[in-house]
């Protein structure tokens, strides 16, 4: 019982003393480090770094930003809806998944879709399996063929 009642009250002291953010205290309780997403600031505490960076140095400079976000005067910056790799100038580069980049926009792809390229589905869905169907044109007589994503039988995980 004994044991329990100091062990409360150790961790009791230590919530107390203990600031947010702080990797390493000094011998006065001071912080001098801070976690990743803190800064130490000049009264030796940490502040939380902006929203979008990954590090800072203080509550106005970012050193790297998390994914979908970009550097601008040194703060970051979120990119393109959708976007999980921004460019140094706020483009994007990369999409996630069941998107496309059209025009530095991500754009949805068909539905259980998780790749495509011109509408035109390349990579289905866990469950679903590209389809070859195919479309007529009520105006002409012609028609065309796109691959779509359905529902894979008998509970199977890919299906052709």
């Amino acid at each position: 019982m004994r044991e329990l009642l100091l062990l409360t009250l150790l961790s009791l002291l230590l919530s107390l003393t203990s600031q947010q953010g702080c990797a390493i205290y000094t011998n006065t309780n001071n912080c001098a480090h801070c976690l990743v997403g803190y800064y130490l600031r000049t009264n030796l505490t940490c502040g939380q770094c902006p929203s979008g960076c990954v590090e800072c140095v203080t509550a106005n400079e970012c050193l790297s930003c998390h994914v979908g976000y970009f550097m601008e005067d040194e703060m970051c910056l979120a990119g393109p809806v959708h976007c999980v790799e921004v460019g140094k100038i706020g483009n994007c580069l990369k999409c996630t998944v069941g998107f496309q980049l059209v025009d530095n926009q991500c754009k949805a792809c068909p539905d259980y879709c998780n790749s495509c390229q011109n509408q035109t589905c390349l990579n289905c869905s866990y469950g679903f399996g590209l389809n070859q169907t195919t479309s007529s044109s009520s105006s002409s007589s012609s028609s065309s063929s796109s691959p779509s994503c359905a529902i894979c039988q008998n509970n199977c995980a890919s299906c052709t």
